[in-house]
């Protein structure tokens, strides 16, 4: 409880109570980021590190090895986990207050496709569980150029 005559508690902030409009509007660029796909994607694996880099030239990183690590996107920086699981890379970002975001990444050798699907869980959106992944295709560059 607070002081006399106080009922106690705090607005917004990290204490519980609803996010302030500041928050709301990170969540929301952050969460547009997440969900916003690259026009382009260039991918590079060496041993356990994967890296990405998209049509604006930002390039992340990550060590699929199950362990937390921090990725920087331009609203927040967020606790991210990768992992390969039955031949797919999932990374896993923790948005705070938000949805967790899971994103799998595949690829169709036959049919030589990047298939990448986007799911939320959690978080105080309605739906929570029951709203269905998000999937992105991305058909493979021919490397045309010549020695």
């Amino acid at each position: 409880m607070g002081g006399p005559g106080g009922g106690g508690g705090g607005r917004g902030g990290h204490g519980g109570g609803p996010p302030n409009e500041e928050e709301m509007q990170q969540m929301r660029e952050t969460m547009h980021e997440l969900m916003q796909p690259a026009a382009r994607l260039t991918i590079v694996q060496h041993e356990d590190t994967v890296s990405f880099t998209d049509d604006q030239g930002h390039v992340r990183k990550f060590v699929a090895n199950g362990k937390d690590e921090k990725h920087q996107l331009q609203a927040a920086t967020l606790e991210t986990k990768s992992a390969w699981k039955d031949g797919a890379l999932v990374i896993q970002w923790e948005t705070g207050r938000g949805p967790t975001v899971v994103r799998s990444y595949r690829v169709d050798t036959e049919l030589r496709r990047l298939v990448i699907e986007t799911s939320m869980k959690g978080g105080r959106n309605p739906g929570g569980a029951d709203r269905p992944p998000i999937k992105h295709v991305y058909d493979a560059v021919v490397d045309t150029a010549q020695d």
